[in-house]
């Protein structure tokens, strides 16, 4: 449907321009933004070298559809080209494209192109571009500059506070995003679903059982919505702080329940151990709960048994070849059964094919500090000193390997 409007669009080019901007809305709430941006270039390209088809240049509409394309594509270099011809057409000043060419540059990090642009419109910016710049600054480690927006804010909104909070915890800076909450309740603005999300995800993240059971009470407390996102979030905090009974209660006693609730259990109990019960309630989703499971229900599977592993990650190759998650399943199956050569060959078909892992990422606390260690990673201050650590260990995990030489592809 969408490609068949698409080519009215292109081949049809003297067709009032509301079927560009419907168009164009279609494909933004379809989340197809290459083809989007694809399409629109060609039919700028056809507009350029035919002069009496100028009638259909988009309406303003159609603008903010395109620069969001380009803010979720990363892809601010190209959509600063767009804002060129909306200087050159004279309607920069109109608000909806102000707001998302501010959100597409701070949403790439093109800070600078989005703080001209914040305060060359200083006298008449809304809140939707104060909280755009906020979310940038602070998705681009640069929490104090979001917090000076925050504090020279006109008004704030909830999404304003959530933003902060979310910054913050974006940051590992799990202290000051509980200061800001406590300050968000005493300046009376009540907590949403997001509010409480952002803070269960950041007590997951630092196994911070504590905070996340008080967080959990206060849901209750105040009879916060707990939708799906709000479920999953509260279940996977108690599993990654390894509570698991308290993510059993609270899964058994949910009315309704996502496939991401389902997901988030059956990972943590595989995670914690307990084998048995996350292959028991991946069965159970499949019988009872009448969803599909998808390439993160066998991901639990994997890691509760390498038998099941094999076949969950025989699954996700099948439901996508390109997806990375499949070979790495496989071959930390087959490693696992000791089917050493097999676990090469799967790494070996993955590059191959050209598919890439995407570097692992972990976060501990140590004295308050979060550290964040990527796979090969070179940026920590101290990573001479933890590599020189890793070398030992592997040299004695060599020396007091039971199976000399594929044991050791392994290490």
């Amino acid at each position: 449907m969408f490609l068949r409007h698409i080519s009215l669009w292109r081949h049809q080019l003297r067709l009032p321009s509301l079927l560009s901007n419907r168009t164009t809305k279609s494909f933004f709430l379809e989340h197809h933004y290459q083809r989007l941006l694809a399409e629109f270039m060609s039919s700028e390209f056809y507009i350029s070298f035919h002069p009496h088809s100028s009638s259909v240049e988009p309406e303003k509409l159609t603008y903010p559809s395109l620069f969001k394309a380009y803010a979720n594509l990363g892809r601010a270099h190209d959509g600063s080209q767009l804002h060129g011809r909306i200087l050159k057409l004279g309607i920069d000043f109109d608000p909806f494209i102000r707001n998302t060419m501010i959100y597409m540059y701070s949403n790439c990090g093109y800070l600078i192109e989005a703080s001209r642009l914040f305060n060359e419109y200083s006298d008449v910016v809304d809140i939707v571009a104060w909280n755009s710049m906020i979310i940038g600054f602070a998705k681009n480690g640069q929490v104090n500059e979001s917090l000076r927006l925050f504090d020279k804010m006109p008004s704030r909104s909830d999404i304003s506070w959530n933003s902060m909070i979310s910054g913050y915890v974006r940051n590992g800076m799990l202290k000051d995003a509980f200061h800001l909450f406590h300050r968000m309740q005493n300046g009376g603005i009540t907590p949403t679903e997001f509010t409480t999300v952002s803070l269960l995800n950041a007590c997951a993240q630092l196994g911070a059982l504590k905070q996340g059971e008080w967080i959990h009470a206060y849901i209750q407390k105040k009879k916060i919505h707990v939708n799906s996102i709000v479920l999953t979030a509260i279940i996977n905090m108690y599993c990654k702080c390894g509570s698991i009974g308290k993510a059993l209660q609270v899964f058994e006693n949910a009315s309704t329940k996502g496939l991401s609730s389902w997901n988030s259990l059956i990972i943590g109990l595989a995670m914690n151990g307990d084998g048995k019960q996350a292959i028991q309630l991946f069965l159970d989703l499949q019988l009872i709960s009448g969803l599909r499971p998808n390439d993160v229900s066998f991901l639990g599977v994997l890691t509760a048994c390498s038998h099941s592993g094999m076949r969950a990650a025989d699954k996700i190759l099948e439901l996508d070849p390109t997806e990375t998650s499949g070979y790495v399943l496989l071959a930390n199956a087959l490693a696992l059964s000791g089917r050493y050569e097999e676990a090469i060959d799967a790494r070996a078909l993955m590059k191959k094919r050209d598919i890439r892992k995407e570097p692992g990422c972990s976060l501990v606390e140590v004295d308050g500090v979060v550290h964040e260690f990527l796979v090969a990673g070179k940026s920590h201050p101290r990573e001479k000193e933890m590599y020189r650590v890793l070398d030992d260990l592997c040299s004695i995990l060599k020396e007091t390997s039971a199976q000399d030489g594929l044991d050791n592809l392994l290490i």
